[in-house]
């Protein structure tokens, strides 16, 4: 069963898992409607931001909106039909269909037939985020040093992990060459190189709050440093669309991430109920030698 991306969060009404439900573009954006899985609440997200990111969405009735992985099934409760049988006359229910008025819309699913399930965390590469700020300058080489406090992971040289930006999206994998721990105050002593020195301690601290705001780090705290080696850019291939007959582009921008192709499914409402069907038609390509596959935008349209 193939994974998707749909936009997920935590109901205002009672902190369950809120999933997307419909999905509309405008003018200046995408209007999202979630529904909880648990009190069967709704929320409302809105963002003008065409590749899917959700950095400065607006929203109300949910908490923490976030891309995630979802699978579709069929929903347990009218078997993926959508509908149910909603009289209580025992033929009706023999026939699976009620003779008097009809069936009525599963309660469950709301008459779509399929439910949303998170796909659990198989525990993958380990990931290390980065300001924005310093993506450029570890591509580069010239940052190959971290300092971390309350640090998740414990490497070992030679481990692989994959470097992510502040919105998750992995830029690239690199190489750990050890890691360590010491205090902060001897932190801003060394000269590290492929880090930033520090020319007092408290200088160091006040960088470091800017990352972590509610922590209380001291000149005794022991945080940890990472040494690694950055590899190639992380490109993925781009997405093409069957029925614009091209490349799949969002804002002028080729689409290289489901999330991405996620959002152009939209704008084909047409070809099947949701999006997560209709993108079993989009491809993945392994080239871009062919006609076919020329880099020429498909639009927004």
């Amino acid at each position: 069963m193939r994974d998707h991306f749909a936009v997920v969060g935590d109901c205002a009404a009672c902190d369950g898992q809120m999933v997307e439900t419909t999905a509309v573009k405008t003018d200046d954006g995408r209007s999202v409607t979630l529904r909880c899985q648990d009190c069967d609440a709704t929320g409302e997200l809105r963002t003008d931001l065409g590749d899917g990111s959700l950095a400065n969405a607006s929203y109300s009735g949910l908490a923490n909106p976030e891309m995630a992985a979802v699978q579709w099934i069929d929903c347990f409760n009218c078997h993926g039909s959508g509908e149910v049988v909603g009289c209580i006359d025992d033929i009706c229910h023999g026939k699976g269909r009620c003779i008097h008025d009809g069936n009525d819309a599963c309660p469950e699913c709301h008459g779509s037939g399929r439910k949303p399930r998170l796909v659990e965390s198989d525990g993958g590469r380990p990931q290390i985020a980065f300001a924005d700020e310093h993506v450029d300058a570890i591509m580069d080489g010239e940052k190959t040093v971290t300092v971390r406090y309350d640090f998740d992971h414990e490497f070992d040289a030679g481990d692989i992990a994959e470097l992510t930006t502040e919105d998750g999206e992995p830029f690239t994998r690199s190489t750990i060459q050890s890691q360590f721990e010491l205090r902060a105050d001897w932190i801003s002593f060394a000269d590290f190189a492929g880090h930033q020195t520090y020319k007092t301690t408290g200088e160091l601290l006040d960088k470091l709050s800017e990352y972590y705001p509610d922590a209380d780090i001291l000149p005794g705290t022991v945080l940890d440093v990472v040494v690694f080696e950055a590899g190639e850019q992380l490109t993925d291939p781009p997405w093409y669309c069957p029925w614009c007959e091209a490349v799949i582009t969002l804002d002028g921008e080729v689409v290289t991430s489901e999330g991405g192709a996620y959002w152009h499914a939209y704008d084909h409402r047409d070809k099947g109920s949701y999006a997560v069907t209709v993108m079993e038609a989009f491809e993945v390509l392994d080239t871009v030698e062919t006609e076919q596959h020329l880099m020429t935008p498909g639009g927004d349209a």
